[in-house]
């Protein structure tokens, strides 16, 4: 008797394999947990069968390499179920000199922005400090 075996946590189908008959009722198989002699339906190559409730359905197989969004790292995904959050397929291109990769809805280059030209008194702003401060840091005030 042809069996179907599917993953324990995924439940995704992995292997069809044969049943062996009980050395105690003589036609009767042995169906181990995690198998079923329900067949799987045929499905594409993007998909997978996903045995719940009794019954095979066919889901997008998202197992693959994934890149992050936020930090471009490359992600190997076993989980055929679910996508990891904040990552995409979509490779990313090679940043060239003065561009930054960024995310958004694709991958975008974009131009480094050029740093504001700041006046003394913003950049003393910035820093949290007055002038007057400033002038007790550094001693010269009475």
């Amino acid at each position: 008797m042809e069996i179907y075996n599917y993953h324990p946590e995924y439940k995704h189908f992995i292997l069809q394999s044969i049943a062996d008959e009980s050395p105690l009722e003589p036609g009767v198989f042995l169906i181990p947990a995690y198998a079923t002699d329900i067949k799987p339906p045929i499905c594409e190559s993007n998909q997978i069968q996903v045995f719940s409730d009794n019954e095979w359905s066919i889901t997008e197989d998202k197992r693959g390499i994934y890149y992050s969004t936020q930090t471009q790292e490359v992600i190997e995904n076993y989980n055929p179920l679910q996508q990891p959050e904040n990552t995409t397929k979509e490779v990313p291109p090679e940043v060239t000199e003065g561009k930054v990769l960024k995310w958004n809805d694709g991958w975008v280059l974009e131009d480094i922005p050029t740093p504001p030209v700041l006046t003394p008194a913003e950049k003393l702003a910035n820093a949290g400090l007055t002038v007057e401060e400033l002038k007790s840091l550094l001693g010269l005030t009475p």
